[in-house]
């Protein structure tokens, strides 16, 4: 398989800071550009979203990844994650993320 684009959701980004286990996982193996070509790359969303109604902060994580183009969303938060697909783009935990990549 080749490198995908992953938006990775906050959550995912502090988990991996202060506990190891599946999202720290899916951040060492996006700095090894195991997963993504770039590790980081800031994103200017050209297009709004106002697809989640419960928490609308969590619609820039969509926004994110549909400029991105990318071909995951990975996420901890149930909003996101309830959705499990958004235009195209897959949406899992850390867990099943590194389940589907084998790895």
């Amino acid at each position: 398989m080749g490198k995908l684009k992953i938006v990775a959701d906050t959550n995912i980004f502090v988990s991996s800071v202060f506990w190891s286990g599946n999202p720290c996982n899916i951040i060492r193996k996006a700095i090894n550009q195991e997963i993504i070509a770039l590790f980081a790359h800031f994103i200017s969303p050209k297009e709004k979203v106002s697809f989640i109604k419960e928490d609308e902060k969590d619609n820039i994580i969509l926004e994110c990844a549909v400029s991105a183009n990318a071909d995951y969303i990975v996420s901890g938060d149930y909003h996101i994650l309830n959705l499990k697909e958004y235009k195209g783009i897959k949406i899992a935990t850390a867990a099943k993320l590194l389940e589907i990549l084998k790895m």
